[in-house]
């Protein structure tokens, strides 16, 4: 478990050297009462920028830029994860948590039960607990711990 988390810390940590080397803009595709904005590397040529930013803006009705936009499951899919044969389900405890992040964990939950992302489940016979992630920005990234699901996956 340890290990694992170790390895996820090590990747977020490559990704986030990569992205610090690299000089972002902010650009806003939006307009200034509704924002939509993008970071964009400096790096690129003023061609290569222009042409970015006038594909983003065309097809920036794609993206997600609040919880309202993203749809939601409107049909149902069922999927199969195929397991060792000396596998069992596991329901796991949940992880202790900080308790200055309960109440954010709870506001984007219910933001996601409202738009339709999540739903909520009666009865499951696999239970893997949530991870919560501090952003730089001082938001919460709400994760699942799928590590002992994926080691009993074929």
């Amino acid at each position: 478990m340890k290990e694992q988390a170790h390895d996820v810390l090590e990747r977020e940590l490559e990704i986030s050297q990569w992205v610090k080397a690299y000089t972002l803009e902010d650009v806003n595709l939006g307009s200034s009462d509704k924002p939509r904005i993008v970071k964009i590397t400096k790096d690129l040529a003023i061609s290569d920028w222009s042409a970015l930013i006038t594909l983003l803006i065309e097809y920036q009705y794609v993206f997600a830029w609040s919880y309202n936009d993203m749809k939601g499951l409107k049909q149902y899919y069922q999927h199969q994860i195929h397991l060792h044969t000396d596998a069992w389900l596991i329901q796991q405890r949940r992880y202790r948590m900080n308790p200055n992040y309960a109440a954010r964990v709870k506001e984007e939950t219910e933001k996601l039960l409202h738009v339709g992302f999540i739903r909520p489940v009666k009865r499951s016979t696999c239970l893997s607990p949530i991870v919560v992630v501090l952003k730089k920005n001082g938001q919460i990234r709400v994760c699942v711990g799928y590590w002992k699901l994926n080691a009993a996956t074929i």
